[in-house]
């Protein structure tokens, strides 16, 4: 397990990215043996089963009729049972991974998605720099959970190894891409960086991502840039409740209790988290009991407490 490696040893990882960039029902298992079965319905058959197993064991027990049938080397089976495994022991999928020749973009994708999520990110990153010896290149479904792993790790420089390898894949203006580079630079809190990189957006990411905005916004609202904020959201194309949450939680921590009220009144639509968080701010700055009394008995007047 690489859960508990520290971040010191992360930087033996990251220096050569650069370089290359270029138990289920036991009779639905034992149905797999059925030798009138193609190829094609075994495959859907196994990754059908995968999915439905519910613990390590269960798929334990898929996994050694996939080796029965010599399906080992079907990446398709072999993709789905590593994304399957890592959301049960991590440990498990790392084998089958390991186990498997030659993986491919889809195998690497489900092991480092699998690891970012369990919070492996040392390992995420060891195994992103694996996929690069082996030369299987990258996508867009790779570099999110690369990046959040850096964020996670808060290692800046490795932020800018990453976003040059996307640079050179032409991937800088894909929508998940640009939100992950973006979020990215705002928890390593290189904010200027996160700035230039929204700004340097195309139209068409600023025009259909309102999470690129609320990424951005949220940004400069825990960085102390207000003003900076607001400008943004004001010139905000479209936005959501994720979007109203975040500039009014930003103006609560800075101090601003009259102008998050304003904001929170201007809401159309409010959710528990518009609640949660306009409650808590206003506990936070002093005004606990008429404050918040004030609040909730102008929302029922306006009939916006949200679902």
């Amino acid at each position: 397990m690489t859960n508990g490696r520290s971040v010191s040893q992360f930087k033996t990882v990251i220096p050569s990215i650069s370089n290359h960039f270029k138990k289920p029902n036991q009779n639905l298992i034992n149905s797999a043996t059925n030798p009138n079965q193609n190829e094609n319905s075994i495959e859907a058959h196994f990754i059908s089963l995968i999915h439905a197993s519910k613990t390590t064991l269960q798929l334990q027990q898929i996994h050694s009729r996939i080796i029965l049938h010599s399906l080992s080397s079907n990446s398709k089976i072999t993709t789905q049972l590593i994304s399957s495994a890592s959301r049960k022991s991590i440990d498990y999928a790392l084998s089958s991974f390991r186990n498997f020749k030659n993986p491919n973009l889809f195998i690497c994708n489900a092991l480092i998605r699998g690891l970012c999520e369990n919070s492996c990110f040392v390992s995420t990153i060891e195994h992103f720099r694996l996929m690069m010896k082996l030369d299987v290149r990258p996508d867009r479904l790779t570099f999110p959970f690369v990046l959040k792993s850096i964020a996670r790790l808060n290692v800046k420089w490795a932020g800018d190894l990453v976003y040059g390898g996307i640079l050179r894949m032409g991937l800088e203006y894909d929508d998940f891409v640009r939100v992950s580079l973006v979020d990215m630079y705002v928890k390593v809190e290189l904010l200027g960086h996160a700035l230039k990189v929204f700004d340097e957006s195309t139209e068409r990411n600023k025009l259909e991502s309102v999470l690129l905005w609320n990424v951005i916004v949220n940004g400069c609202c825990k960085n102390g840039e207000l003003k900076k904020a607001l400008e943004l959201f004001e010139v905000m194309p479209q936005r959501n409740i994720g979007s109203w949450n975040s500039m009014i939680n930003g103006l609560m921590r800075n101090g601003e209790v009259q102008h998050a009220v304003e904001f929170f009144d201007r809401m159309e639509e409010r959710n528990v988290v518009s609640w949660t968080t306009i409650v808590h701010g206003l506990s936070q700055n002093g005004m606990q009991e008429k404050g918040v009394r004030d609040v909730y008995e102008d929302g029922e007047g306006g009939g916006n407490q949200g679902k």
